[in-house]
């Protein structure tokens, strides 16, 4: 199978067309003409779901993607609307045996398939019976061969044929990967698809087996750490009151104490009384009785400071009246004026110039503090009474103050207790919902013989295919194969002047990968050196594979693209200038690499190389191999559609 042309059309109806014939095609042109698009339209319409074409001039002014296949004569046209801005993947596709795209005009093309019917289709126009490979599992798809696998081989994009860790196409996709190592045996011919699809179902068994027995060990953990768990749950429901000590026994199962420790009545805080209420009110009458106790002893202060005060009053006065008490030694006035002694004088008798009117008076004074201490002795019995009713409230009042203290010591004490009821209610619903965890671990635990019968049937799985398949033989006769696909590849990478490949090249299988044998080692190819030992690593193992799959007549189509393969020569910032500016060596090393892909190009007459690339070397054979040449505002979307 070979590509006949790659299309694309536009809303206006119109048709854009590249043609390509057998032997070397290359298509030369500056960066950003859509070179590289080519492969990514190509591996597109041969039915990938997600297209990798970039956005831009293509998503702006192309509707549909197009490409022509031959095979034996046969032509297929296959068509691809374009994806939607915002998509990620489409499966509609056009397919139309017998015509190409020179034929289908714009109007004509209508989905009537998908990508899973391409696929078929070319699987069948390639010869290769459909098979399933590998069977499906919960942790993989089935994988059927068909030309997608085939095409793993056809394409080297820009990123891919620079890659020193990948060698294939998608290799860093692991699920791709996998699918080329399956399948490789087959294409090479060392093993039929049943074959190939037995060693898969193989593995697969094994992987299988793998888990299942891993999944039973970390069961068989889970069961000895859930029986040391059991007895101190067992413990702890004691403790806590979820078990009474006569329901434990010897011979008690603890599955089943722990259900009864589950169902046992959890006290309730609402039952756990109101404390906390009658802390609050006996604290508020504490707080009253304090200031009751404070405004009685203000009472009493008062009444006490009034008892000193006329106390302080009596004594003054007495001693006021005693000063005073000579005046009864004088007689008495016998008129308010004086009388007849107010001329006289007291002490000697003798006759007073005037009337003498002080005697009078002080006997006056004399008589006044004589009824006010009468009336200080007539309110002393009342005060010392009001004191003492006053010191008999203190009494009082300091009791109820006692007993308040007394019943908030014993509310507080309550208060601790009760605090401490509810944490073992916690406690106690805390360990129940740890039992109940443990109860459906364990009870989970109860599908071990059912894991356990899935790993006997495995391991029987196993057996049984490992006695079908012949391991052994199949990687013997892929190594006796990759030894002509090694020679070649050696053979290649001389021509190349490529490192490490004096001494031999091969392809390892396993590893999808390059290896140099060399004297002191193997040489992977991550450790070949610079890009350009890169790039001709990826070349040679191509051409060589190539070369042996149209040697043996094997299902793989008859094309490769190479896209940008002179990449190490061409830096980037040449890359829209003049040839003539790369140096003579890299020169010489580009012709070579042309020369290569130009001779086994023709050597296999029904082989098909396809190089978008900068270079544009000058010799007529160069020349003659150029299908399209993209400079002077050339390239993949003409300018009149934008």
């Amino acid at each position: 199978m070979q590509i006949e042309s790659i299309g694309i059309y536009n809303a206006a109806g119109q048709n854009r067309l590249v043609r390509f014939h057998k032997g070397l095609n290359i298509l030369t042109g500056w960066s950003g003409t859509g070179k590289s698009s080519l492969l990514d339209i190509a591996e597109f319409c041969l039915g990938r779901r997600q297209p990798t074409y970039p956005e831009g001039a293509l998503t702006d002014a192309v509707t549909w993607f197009s490409i022509t296949v031959e095979h034996d004569d046969t032509r297929v046209f296959v068509a691809r609307p374009a994806l939607p801005r915002g998509a990620r993947s489409t499966q509609q596709a056009m397919i139309k045996v017998g015509a190409g795209g020179e034929e289908v005009e714009a109007s004509e093309l209508e989905v009537n398939a998908d990508t899973a019917t391409v696929r078929e289709q070319l699987t069948r126009l390639l010869g290769m019976p459909g098979h399933d490979v590998r069977i499906s599992t919960p942790y993989r798809a089935p994988l059927e061969t068909t030309i997608g696998q085939a095409l793993f081989y056809c394409f080297q994009a820009e990123n891919e044929i620079t890659n020193k860790n990948h060698l294939f196409h998608r290799a860093d996709e692991p699920e791709e990967a996998s699918a080329i190592r399956d399948t490789l045996p087959y294409f090479l011919g060392a093993a039929e698809l049943s074959t190939v699809a037995l060693r898969r179902q193989l593995d697969e068994a094994r992987r299988d087996l793998r888990r299942a027995e891993s999944r039973l060990a970390r069961q068989a953990n889970a069961t000895e750490r859930l029986d040391a768990d059991v007895g101190a749950l067992v413990t702890q429901a004691r403790a806590l009151g979820l078990l009474a000590a006569a329901e434990i026994d010897e011979v008690a199962d603890p599955i089943t104490l722990l259900r009864e420790a589950v169902a046992a009545n959890v006290e309730d805080e609402a039952e756990l009384g109101d404390a906390p209420e009658q802390y609050r009110v006996t604290q508020s009458r504490q707080r009253e009785l304090v200031e009751r106790l404070l405004r009685t002893q203000e009472q009493a202060a008062l009444a006490r400071r009034f008892s000193a005060q006329r106390q302080l009053f009596e004594t003054e006065v007495d001693e006021q009246r005693a000063r005073l008490q000579t005046i009864n030694l004088l007689p008495e006035s016998e008129s308010a004026g004086g009388g007849a002694h107010a001329a006289t004088c007291p002490l000697c008798g003798s006759a007073l110039p005037h009337n003498d009117v002080d005697s009078a008076a002080l006997h006056a004074s004399v008589r006044e503090l004589d009824q006010r201490l009468a009336q200080v002795a007539d309110l002393e019995p009342r005060a010392a009474a009001q004191l003492q009713a006053i010191e008999a409230e203190i009494d009082a009042v300091r009791a109820e103050l006692r007993e308040a203290d007394r019943e908030l010591a014993a509310l507080a004490a309550g208060e601790v207790a009760l605090q401490e009821a509810r944490d073992v209610a916690r406690r106690r619903a805390y360990l129940q919902g740890m039992i109940v965890a443990y109860l459906e671990t364990a009870r989970a635990g109860d599908d071990d013989p059912a894991l356990e019968r899935e790993v006997a049937a495995l391991r029987a799985r196993v057996d049984e295919l490992d006695s079908l398949v012949d391991l052994d033989e199949q990687r013997q006769r892929v190594a006796s194969m990759l030894q002509f696909v090694s020679r070649d590849m050696t053979r290649y990478a001389q021509a190349l002047r490529l490192e490490h490949s004096e001494h031999s090249v091969r392809l390892d299988a396993e590893r999808l990968t390059v290896i140099a044998d060399t004297p002191t080692g193997p040489i992977e190819l991550a450790r070949m050196g610079s890009q350009a030992n890169i790039v001709g690593y990826h070349l040679v193992a191509h051409l060589a594979l190539h070369r042996w799959f149209v040697q043996q007549g094997r299902p793989v189509p008859r094309f490769i693209f190479f896209d940008q393969p002179t990449q190490p020569f061409y830096p980037d910032e040449v890359m829209t200038v003049a040839d003539e500016e790369i140096s003579d060596e890299d020169r010489t090393r580009v012709a070579e690499l042309f020369a290569l892909l130009r001779d086994v190009a023709a050597e296999l007459a029904e082989f098909q190389i396809i190089v978008p690339d900068h270079a544009n070397l000058p010799d007529d054979w160069f020349q003659q191999a150029v299908v399209e040449n993209w400079r002077n505002d050339q390239a993949l979307v003409p300018a009149d559609w934008l």
